[in-house]
């Protein structure tokens, strides 16, 4: 569901791309739900709710950002469960929770900016994660890992990539740059979490195009084998 980038009104730019003619709109969000499913979506198996949403869209406008925040809002109404799991492709944050408003016109900010929800958003989100009982999060968009953060009686799983480039890894001593996935054990006294890593670890490969993806020129979607070839747009 990453189709496009955070909102922005913002026409310069610190990269080699223009930030405002990227910003995701409702119709690829659409395209992408009419393959996929939805972007935001919630149910209830063997006493664990699992919720999935793209919080990318929180402060656009779109109606995805309404549908996102009337979802969350009404989870408490629903059934309850005896654990709550959720799953994010956004950063909710870089840090810390109540680190400030990045500005996407600093070059030393615009990661962070692009990486993480904007303040306002992030605050509004982990309240009511909080008030949805979750205690798990998977979050991912950098390719690289970190080390397990509890926050209010959240954990917070900043997970590694299946594949792809890594992202950031030198920033942090601690990063994770292995592929590999989350692997959780649902017990009676709760869920473990472990990091499994891929049996075949590649070496860094090349990319082209802005951080490695291809310009739409360049792409091929003829291999789309089980609905009509997308037309890229």
């Amino acid at each position: 569901m990453d189709v496009g980038n955070k909102h922005t009104s913002v026409s310069g730019t610190i990269r080699d791309w223009n930030d405002v003619e990227l910003n995701m709109t409702s119709e690829r969000l659409d395209l992408f739900a009419s393959w996929f499913g939805p972007i935001h979506w919630t149910f209830l198996y063997r006493d664990v709710r699992f919720t999935g949403f793209f919080a990318g869209v929180a402060g656009s406008g779109l109606k995805q950002e309404e549908r996102l925040w009337r979802m969350l809002e009404n989870i408490p109404n629903l059934p309850p469960a005896k654990h709550h799991v959720a799953v994010m492709h956004y950063w909710p944050f870089m840090e810390q929770p109540d680190e400030p408003e990045w500005d996407i016109k600093k070059p030393d900010e615009y990661d962070n900016w692009y990486f993480a929800l904007d303040r306002p958003h992030r605050l509004r989100l982990m309240k009511l994660l909080k008030a949805a009982g979750v205690e798990i999060l998977f979050c991912g968009h950098v390719h690289t890992g970190r080390p397990l953060q509890e926050i209010d009686g959240l954990r917070l799983y900043c997970s590694p990539p299946a594949g792809n480039t890594q992202q950031l890894a030198e920033r942090w001593p601690d990063a994770d740059t292995r592929f590999g996935f989350h692997k959780c054990d649902v017990t009676k006294s709760g869920i473990d979490v472990n990091f499994v890593a891929g049996s075949e670890q590649c070496d860094e490969f090349g990319t082209f195009g802005p951080w490695g993806h291809p310009a739409v020129e360049e792409r091929d979607y003829s291999i789309a084998e089980e609905q009509p070839p997308l037309t890229p747009s």
